[in-house]
Parts: C-alpha cells; structure tokens; sequence
C-alpha cells in the first residue's frame, strides 16, 4: 500500500471555501498512492471551538462533496480527516470519513472521546458512541480520532471486530 500523509495548514482568515479547494487539489494530485489521509479538523480548525455552530455541515454538505469527487479523480482510497458536522437533530459532532475510490463515502465515524473538561470540545460537540470499522484492500480499519487514543478499551473493541488497521487523525496544539 502506498499512502501519503497530507498535513493542511488552517488558517482560519482564509475562507472554508478556498481551504476546501485547496485539499481536494492535493488529494487530487495524489494519483500515484493508493490511500490518502487528512487530519482531524482541517475545515473549521483544531481549536475554533467558538466557530463550530456556525462552520458545522451536514455529512453531504461542501466539503465532503468535494473529498468524493476528488477521491473518484484519482481513484484513491480516501481518509478525509475529520470535521466538524451536523447531525439531523442539531448536534455538532467531530466526524471522521473514509471514502472509496468510486467516491463513495463508504464510513463515518464520531468522536467518543471529547477533549475538554471545563471547555473545548466538550462546550460545543456530542459525543458519538459507535464503534466503526471500514473494510480496506489492506484489512479491516478500526475508526477514531485524536484523544481517543487514551482510551485502550476502545481499540481492544475494534480488534475484537477484526481491525487490522487503526485510522486516528489528530490535531495537537503546539
């Protein structure tokens, strides 16, 4: 398997819009790799809490849209990140994508773990509370994302659903 490994800057004076163009050029340019990764919160920014209401989209909305079609122009294996989406409900929730190379968006899982005790994740998102796992061409891929990876109970579960892989996008302040 030949992956390649993006890492966005987010810079939060440039519009969503662009920052969305901007990633699906690169995963666009990545024909050459077999799976493509994004990381955690690359839309709205790792740490723009206050923004989240306000730059949540719904699962099928702009940027996703933009990651399949991408994904299907170059017939990539796509792990999207994760963003910030908005359930039919009204919870905002941290998601991660996986799309397959037909552009079909093929999983979706949500944070179970928030960041955040008194602030952070924890003022503006919903916990998810499923267990996801994806079937690749390399294995079985267990879902998660970031401060999950505290959490040793969560992966023993995705073993026990036959995970070969752990997919895990993070975004660590500096």
């Amino acid at each position: 398997m030949r992956a390649h490994v993006i890492q966005l800057r987010t810079d939060l004076s440039e519009p969503i819009s662009e920052r969305i163009d901007r990633a699906a050029a690169l995963v666009r340019a990545q024909s050459a790799a077999d799976f493509v990764i994004l990381p955690e919160l690359w839309v709205q920014g790792g740490f723009a809490f206050p923004t989240f209401p306000e730059t949540a989209e719904s699962i099928d909305g702009l940027a996703v849209s933009a990651l399949q079609a991408a994904a299907k122009e170059a017939h990539v294996w796509l792990h999207g990140g994760s963003l910030v989406t908005r359930d039919d409900d009204g919870k905002l929730r941290n998601t991660a994508i996986v799309i397959s190379p037909t552009g079909e968006l093929v999983g979706k899982y949500a944070k179970r773990h928030l960041f955040g005790f008194t602030g952070g994740e924890t003022t503006v998102l919903a916990a998810g509370n499923d267990l996801v796992t994806v079937d690749l061409p390399w294995g079985r891929a267990g879902l998660s994302i970031c401060y999950d990876v505290r959490f040793p109970e969560m992966y023993r579960a995705l073993l026990d659903l036959g995970s070969k892989i752990f997919l895990i996008p993070s975004a660590w302040p500096e």
